[in-house]
């Protein structure tokens, strides 16, 4: 015990003020309180991100274009004199 600086005498024990014992707990409730609107702010912003991709996405074009229509505006070039190897 002697060898690692723990003699047999006791460790004097600082009193605290327990006004200091408040304080901190307050500090420590504003801090909690400040990470806790960081988090559901970082939330929300991620929800409304995804949501708004969701409305993105739905409104791309899904899958190959129809061969109906790929016939129909073949037809419509061919009726206003467009080539073949027009602009497709």
């Amino acid at each position: 015990m002697q060898r690692l600086g723990l003699d047999e005498e006791a460790v004097p024990i600082k009193p605290v003020d327990p006004e200091e014992i408040e304080q901190l707990k307050e500090e420590a409730e504003a801090i909690a309180d400040r990470a806790i609107a960081g988090y559901l702010g970082a939330k929300k912003k991620y929800e409304a991100r995804v949501a708004a991709q969701r409305v993105a996405d739905s409104h791309k074009r899904k899958g190959p274009e129809p061969e109906e229509l790929r016939e129909r505006l073949r037809a419509i070039r061919e009726s206003i004199g467009e080539s073949k190897s027009g602009s497709h």
